[in-house]
């Protein structure tokens, strides 16, 4: 779904020459094999999450997952004793979850802490729909 791929890593990006660091990814599994239990249980209840806004691709590389439309919606970063997860909407978003924004433009960067998979509650399914509506996969 990538409009670019780097030559040298082979990862797909949104822009032509997009600035990014050069790594590896690897399969989602065994990525995912390396993660606590109870981590795996909160990547795997926003991979489902993330799978029901539409098509996506899923890049494992070393610092976390990146989930892709035409480019990086999602991320969910592996942290000491929780999961950070960014999704990226158009508009601001408070309250008492949002740990931090960061603002480009009209594209809102919002952070958010997973810790359970409770946490990937209907306030973050409404983001996941929200960030897949600005850019929709090509499926």
């Amino acid at each position: 779904m990538a409009n670019w791929t780097c030559p040298v890593c082979d990862r797909g990006f949104g822009r032509r020459g997009q600035g990014h660091v050069c790594e590896p990814t690897e399969p989602l599994d065994e990525y995912l094999a390396r993660w606590s239990d109870a981590d795996r249980a909160v990547a795997e209840r926003v991979i489902d999450a993330v799978d029901d806004c539409g098509p996506v691709d899923i890049e494992a590389a070393q610092v976390g997952l990146f989930f892709k439309t035409t480019r990086t919606i999602v991320q969910l970063r592996p942290k000491h004793k929780r999961l950070e997860l960014m999704v990226i909407v158009g508009r601001n978003v408070e309250g008492a979850r949002v740990r931090r924004t960061l603002v480009d433009g009209r594209r809102h960067a919002v952070f958010t802490d997973l810790h359970s998979p409770d946490d990937v509650d209907d306030w973050v399914h409404e983001l996941l729909f929200e960030a897949y509506g600005m850019h929709p996969g090509d499926g």
